[in-house]
């Protein structure tokens, strides 16, 4: 049986590969059925080591003559974790951390590299090394968008807000069930949920073991969803029996909060580009019983003539740089390039197209993305108003008083500023000719 340091080196290992880290975490520890206490201390090894392996890779190129990206993917990631542990979990004795790195690689039949992933760690507590002065690691193109949107104090508020722990958050689905009904049933298992100040449905939780077994999860009373989606889809507001588009809609959390609130004599068209992400959706819709959610493969680059003015209310929450999602997706830092972000622009910008000529007369859309950066954000936004020709509408009495207005028909949200919130963009537009 693989001990939780062991597990959490596969996850990295999958990440490395390209996987995204709170996919590859869910499915390792599910498959592992580990108790509560190990899966959170397997969260904050993943989690530790994304949010500062470049200051662990500096160590740990310090102690080696291999630079770590030459190193087995498993021996890097051992040799990650740790370092990690010594530089950031001082509690933990040097001689476990050093035995049971040792000991993954024995298990795992690298024998001719147990005395190298050993004289590592054992100069690593020689020499004493220590927690790196800034809390999160970040390329100097991430911290000049920042420092543009923020100036220094709100940059470090953000920096601190991405090294912080995420916290669990979800969205009542009151077309189910009220919301006291909801907060008894998460009582029984020891659940406390506080209510956002941010989003009328999203509420904090507090108390999960594990979230797959949370039972209002399971009776489709609750969805797992950012404060900031939930916000989202408040903004735009479909009105109850409404036609609406979910343009970009895997994995469903969305398309389920558009779907609660159009009730059952609406429909909401849910689509996305591949049978595995429509997959997804469909089994969300399925465990929440919403048989109004209809869910198609599409690619939202290609128009579909026979939608077109067909929907009252289309939600473009378009694929994005996500580095608004830092602080839940460390990984993102590292795979996200200024040519990458100018590419994902100029995708938005195509689906954009389409997704505008799909909404009625009169009908609203709302362009959403989860990340910072201006290409993606205000310049996608000027070019729906000035060349797509939808006008702003002021989402500004959505904002409770602790937030200024967006009286220019956007907003851009940030964590450390904005409660419980990623980095998250929304802007509401009308079709008015």
């Amino acid at each position: 049986m693989k001990t939780a340091r062991e597990i959490a080196a596969d996850i990295l290992c999958e990440v490395d590969g390209g996987a995204l880290s709170h996919e590859a975490f869910s499915g390792a520890v599910d498959r592992a059925a580990l108790l509560p206490s190990d899966r959170a201390f397997v969260k904050k090894l993943v989690s530790g080591v994304l949010e500062h392996r470049d200051g662990i890779d500096a160590v740990i190129d310090r102690y080696s003559k291999k630079s770590v990206s030459a190193l087995k993917p498993l021996v890097r990631n051992t040799l990650r974790i740790g370092v990690y542990q010594l530089m950031y979990l001082t509690d933990i004795p040097q001689s476990a951390v050093c035995n049971e790195a040792v000991a993954i690689i024995a298990r795992r039949r690298m024998t001719g590299l147990k005395g190298y992933v050993n004289a590592i760690l054992r100069s690593c507590c020689r020499d004493g090394v220590s927690a790196a002065k800034n809390a999160c690691d970040v390329p100097d193109y991430i911290r000049d968008i920042l420092m543009r949107r923020t100036g220094e104090n709100g940059l470090q508020r953000v920096l601190k807000a991405f090294d912080g722990e995420a916290e669990l958050t979800c969205r009542f689905l009151t077309s189910r069930a009220a919301p006291d009904e909801i907060k008894e049933l998460l009582g029984s298992q020891g659940i406390t949920a506080e209510r956002s100040p941010l989003a009328e449905h999203g509420y904090i939780l507090s108390g999960v073991p594990i979230p797959g077994e949370v039972e209002a999860f399971k009776r489709g009373l609750i969805q797992y969803q950012g404060i900031s989606s939930v916000f989202a889809v408040q903004l735009l507001d479909p009105a109850p029996g409404s036609v609406v588009l979910d343009i970009c809609a895997a994995p469903g959390g969305k398309s389920i909060a558009l779907a609660d609130m159009v009730g059952e004599n609406g429909i909401v068209a849910a689509r996305d580009l591949t049978e595995r992400k429509v997959r997804r959706i469909e089994e969300n819709a399925a465990r929440c019983f919403m048989p109004q959610i209809r869910a198609e493969v599409c690619d939202a680059r290609e128009f579909v003539p026979e939608d077109e003015e067909k929907f009252d209310c289309v939600l473009a929450d378009l694929p994005c740089s996500g580095l608004g999602t830092i602080g839940h997706k460390q990984e993102i830092r590292y795979r996200i390039t200024p040519d990458k972000v100018r590419d994902l622009a100029a995708l938005q910008k195509d689906i954009l197209k389409n997704a505008v000529r799909y909404l009625k007369k009169g009908g609203r859309m709302l362009y959403s993305t989860c990340t910072i950066t201006f290409e993606e954000n205000e310049d996608n936004f000027r070019y729906i108003r000035d060349e797509l020709g939808l006008a702003p509408v002021s989402i500004e009495h959505f904002f409770p008083e602790w937030r200024e207005g967006a009286s220019d028909g956007y907003v851009q949200l940030l964590p450390g500023t904005d409660p419980v919130s990623d980095g998250f963009f929304c802007a509401l537009f009308e079709k008015r000719d």
